[in-house]
């Protein structure tokens, strides 16, 4: 009987340990939040850089702010929202470049 009361202590504690540990992990390799600084340059021509929506999309991206700042490119801060009931763990912002544009 002392030997099972033994083993299942033993069981318990490296039980606790192994949560103790996996949390501890979860929370260290967490990676911090990126802070948004302000962009610097000339702000981008109305309509230079614009979003899509998609159909039946999870996720309302906008633009807070965006700069052009050199001829063949612009920097862009967004704004991801999660607009449905699930949680969103990945998504991809993609550009389409329209030399066209005018």
């Amino acid at each position: 009987m002392k030997s099972l009361t033994a083993h299942l202590i033993v069981a318990l504690l490296t039980f606790i340990v192994g949560i103790a540990a996996a949390s501890a992990w979860s929370v260290l390799r967490r990676s911090p939040t990126k802070s948004n600084k302000p962009l610097s340059g000339i702000p981008c021509r109305h309509g230079l850089v614009s979003v899509e929506p998609g159909l039946n999309v999870p996720l309302r991206i906008s633009i807070s702010e965006a700069v052009c700042d050199n001829p063949h490119g612009a920097s862009v801060h967004f704004v991801v929202e999660n607009v449905s009931s699930k949680p969103i763990s990945k998504y991809d912002i993609r550009s389409h470049y329209c030399p066209n544009v005018s």
